[in-house]
């Protein structure tokens, strides 16, 4: 938006208000007005105070949306400049629009507000338009009070009440169609909107597209939306903030509008299902999670109708089965509710804790505590998160740096992650008088000059070097930055002196090139004796795989695992005792098999039903409970890997009701060792006669496929922070 343009309307809001500021900028902007928004008009990179401050000079008039939490915020102060400049109230410069119960006070009392709350679309629309008028408004034809209200267009965007499906995409998408047809046809719901979260890659927009065709109602009326990322799956710190930053502020918008949300965590990896269950704490909006089965899969190990994107796309070339294959018969599929406590949320005081937590309360905290309270302020912020990147340079120091000062190298990867924030960056502008510089260009290098800077938010004698792209972050144009690079990680000298940035850029192994991601920089917390608890499905790998990075990154001395799985199922119970044995042969570890069973039904064979997901929670608690009996001064390490993901939702909620601090989920970075490893470590190749024992373990324990040194540029071991959802 040009400098120039006046805007007819500044709308002033707290960020909880954000759905109805844009329902209200939309009717505006649709009925010729002009408008100033903080979520349409401020991207990443932007001077946040600077930006504001020309756009309340620039507005005509300036729309307040009144609610208690924006009486009681800073934003209620937006107000004043309008206020300033009307005092009597004449021009009307100041418009109060009440979208809650709430009472001002002071010099917000007198002035007449315009009240859309508890109204439907229509007539909210209609005081809205009239309330924005200057001169006096009288209707050609008054509306009859007994006529009928206007029934709520399913597809609207105004904040009232509907019932709306959020599920996760991965590369099958017949689990979004079967998913919507089952809760439609066998639940009896009914879905305003379905909201698709597809992460990146050509694989999942094609998968959508599929979606498009199987439900051609939905996408032709505009209730089929498709939320889309930039990354491929939740593997790094940054992909996760999104994913969670996204996902609140799409449950925050229909929390506001009182809508009742439905959560499907059947498409996509395990990771993202973790991330969607670990959100229901903060949503009372969130009714049901829901997870679909595959009947073949079950019988076979081999899905039917749940393919991946390529195997569909070649069945329906030969076929003309397209609604077969998309909307799977009923007695073919499964439909379960994933249980849990409704109105188990977060008190007040627990959400203003997380939300509002200082640098200094995060210092105080155990490692995993404050991982958890800087996952959630991230995902609280307004933009979506820069990429930082670090050089090779960078990795080294800051292997160093955590040889020698652990609690220096824990601050320094928590300033690093804060430096996503483009407010972080930007608050470090305010005293420029302070601030070096150094434009610099590397030599023998095509690459444009950068404006190097230090950052000097690390809670430690360190300061990092570093630069963003494309342009500089003290630049206010129409380029907002996307990534950050720390090309050096400067400690001070007598812990108070700092080299100049002339004399660190001309170090022989200075670089600007920054590639590798912060999921890098490993912290693990002090060397701590535990216990590792992993829920088992038919990949018995991932429980030795996050026994060996547990042993090789974390430095972890595992005292004893524990596997629990469906009691009666004998697959998987063939696999835990391979792992048994060779936890006890390879590493001297006893290992506990415990078999979930149910108050009525005996052992499950699957956990796939809401008896057996609560029973497993259940018995879940119990282990964790035990193994704290038994182990009063270790650490409990429990795994999201194994199993279904209803086993992984009902993993969240145990940890939240127990007090683990952080949960581990394990991925492969490379996507063809990935399908290596899945293809060598199933079932059905570790019974193969053929293959010698050795051969076997070494696939299990990843000596395979690289040396343990080397782990962790093959296999991320991720950390999903945890916060009870009680005090």
């Amino acid at each position: 938006m040009e400098k120039d343009i006046q805007e007819d309307f500044f709308i002033s809001y707290h960020e909880q208000d954000r759905a109805w500021a844009e329902w209200i900028g939309g009717q505006l902007e649709a009925a010729g007005y002009t408008c100033f928004i903080k979520a349409w008009d401020i991207r990443p990179g932007f001077n946040l105070v600077l930006e504001v401050h020309e756009a309340l000079q620039r507005a005509e008039r300036l729309i307040a949306i009144f609610s208690p939490v924006y009486l009681a915020s800073i934003d209620a102060a937006e107000w004043a400049v309008a206020l300033s400049e009307d005092p009597a109230g004449r021009r009307g410069k100041l418009l109060p629009l009440r979208v809650q119960e709430c009472e001002p006070e002071g010099l917000l009392k007198p002035i007449q507000s315009i009240d859309i709350f508890g109204l439907d679309e229509t007539v909210a629309r209609k005081r809205l338009l009239e309330g924005v008028q200057s001169e006096r408004v009288r209707p050609l034809e008054p509306q009859y009070p007994g006529l009928p209200s206007h029934v709520l267009s399913p597809a609207s965007d105004f904040p009232g009440k509907s019932n709306i499906l959020i599920a996760s995409l991965g590369e099958s998408p017949a689990v979004i169609s079967a998913m919507y047809d089952l809760l439609t046809v066998q639940e009896k719901l009914s879905l305003d909107r379905l909201v698709v979260l597809c992460p990146g890659g050509d694989n999942v927009k094609r998968a959508y597209k599929l979606v498009q065709q199987a439900l051609p109602e939905l996408a032709t009326e505009g209730r089929l939306v498709c939320k889309e990322f930039s990354f491929k799956d939740t593997y790094s710190w940054r992909d996760t903030c999104e994913f969670l930053k996204e996902l609140y502020m799409l449950l925050n918008h229909h929390q506001e509008k009182g809508d009742a949300v439905y959560l499907s965590l059947a498409g996509g990896r395990k990771s993202m299902s973790a991330l969607m269950a670990w959100m229901v704490p903060f949503f009372s909006c969130i009714k049901r999670l829901y997870h679909v089965i595959d009947k073949d899969e079950q019988v076979s190990s081999h899905p039917r109708f749940f393919l991946p994107i390529d195997e569909i796309e070649e069945k329906l070339q030969h076929s003309d089965k397209f609604d077969y294959v998309m909307h799977p018969p009923e007695d073919k599929v499964k439909l379960v509710q994933i249980p849990f406590e409704q109105g188990w949320q977060l008190s007040q005081a627990r959400r203003s804790e997380l939300l509002n937590a200082t640098w200094d309360d995060l210092a105080k905290k155990e490692y995993e505590d404050e991982q958890a309270l800087l996952m959630v302020q991230s995902m609280v912020q307004p933009a979506v998160p820069l990429q930082v990147y670090v050089t090779e340079k960078v990795v080294r120091q800051f292997k160093e740096l955590r040889q020698w000062d652990a609690v220096a190298a824990r601050a320094v990867k928590n300033g690093l992650l804060s430096m996503g924030e483009a407010a972080v960056l930007q608050h470090e502008l305010c005293d420029e008088a302070e601030q070096e510089t150094l434009l610099f260009q590397q030599k023998a290098s095509a690459k444009a000059k950068k404006l190097l800077r230090f950052f000097k938010g690390v809670d430690a004698a360190v300061r990092p070097v570093f630069y963003t792209e494309p342009g500089d972050i003290a630049n206010d144009s129409d380029h907002p930055i996307s990534r950050v690079v720390v090309c050096a990680l400067e400690s001070a000298m007598m812990g108070r002196y700092y080299k100049p940035l002339a004399e660190i850029a001309n170090e022989a192994d200075f670089s600007l090139k920054g590639t590798l991601d912060l999921d890098h920089l490993l912290v693990p917390p002090a060397r701590s004796e535990s216990v590792l608890i992993v829920p088992l499905g038919k990949y018995p790998m991932v429980a030795t795989q996050l026994y060996a990075l547990l042993k090789f990154q974390e430095d972890r001395c595992i005292r004893e695992v524990v596997l629990i799985y469906p009691g009666v199922n004998s697959t998987i119970h063939y696999g835990a005792t391979i792992i048994k044995d060779a936890l006890r042969d390879e590493y001297q570890i006893p290992c506990k098999l415990v078999r979930v069973k149910g108050e009525q039904e005996g052992q499950f064979d699957d956990i796939d039903s809401v008896e057996a997901c609560s029973s497993f929670q259940t018995a879940l608690e119990e282990v964790i409970d035990e193994v704290r009996h038994r182990y009063p001064q270790c650490k409990i390490d429990l795994s999201l890997s194994g199993g279904r993901k209803c086993m992984t939702a009902m993993t969240i909620f145990a940890a939240q009701r127990k007090h683990i601090s952080v949960v581990y989920h394990t991925v492969v970075k490379d996507e063809d060792l990935s399908e290596k490893i899945e293809n060598e470590a199933n079932m059905n190749a570790l019974k193969k006669t053929s293959l010698g024992k050795q051969k076997m373990r070494n696939r299990l324990f990843l000596r395979e496929y690289c040396p343990p040194d080397d782990y962790y540029s093959r296999f991320a071991l991720f950390r999903v922070p945890v916060f009870p959802a009680t005090d």
